[in-house]
């Protein structure tokens, strides 16, 4: 199938709908729901009437269902925009269209040019320093790449023979999940954690 280039190229619409939806709290105002767009407006801080056409472009995207003018309820896919939901994805979302990584995918014709990384103007970091220097969104990145890291820890230490290491360093391991499922399987070696001093007391 020939790729759909408008489509590709409107891409940048579900992106910021889905991240103006987990930055308001939507799924969680809605809750177990349905709920009205006035209370839910109420809630998030949100304006009723453009909070109207956020909750139908979700609708539109099969995160909510819209059962009359103004009640909406989470599809099962929405709901995993909910912070308290298994498996929820809102700190994903929250992380893939921050202000300075849209800024830094928006420079990629000079980084590709430079061969140099995007850096905020005023700061002079990265995408990712600026994310981790937010409380907010530290923490949201922290927690992404928490679960990231588990998903990853389980596969990893089925394929890799660990046994003929004396030690295992993991640099930049944040709370350490990774190295303790490796010398969980592999309890020989010793285990030596390096990162930023943020992150030590996880």
């Amino acid at each position: 199938m020939e790729p759909d280039l408008p489509q590709m190229l409107a891409g940048y619409l579900p992106a910021q709908i889905l991240h103006a939806a987990a930055e308001l709290g939507v799924a969680d105002a809605i809750g177990d729901g349905p709920g009205d767009v006035a209370e839910t407006a109420k809630l998030t801080g949100a304006d009723p009437d453009a909070l109207r056409r956020l909750l139908r472009a979700l609708a539109g995207l099969g995160m909510l269902e819209q059962l009359d003018a103004d009640r909406f309820a989470l599809t099962e896919t929405g709901g995993l925009l909910r912070s308290d939901a298994p498996g929820s994805v809102r700190d994903d979302v929250l992380l893939s269209i921050t202000p300075e990584l849209w800024a830094a995918w928006g420079s990629l014709t000079r980084v590709v040019r430079t061969g140099e990384p995007w850096r905020d103007p005023g700061t002079g970091l990265t995408a990712r320093e600026s994310a981790l220097r937010d409380p907010v969104l530290g923490t949201a990145y922290r927690a992404a790449q928490g679960r990231a890291t588990a998903e990853f820890a389980h596969g990893l230490v089925r394929v890799c023979d660990f046994s003929r290491f004396g030690t295992i360093a993991d640099l930049g391991g944040d709370d350490g999940a990774l190295l303790a499922a490796v010398l969980a399987a592999e309890p020989g070696p010793r285990g030596l954690l390096f990162d930023l001093p943020a992150a030590l007391p996880a």
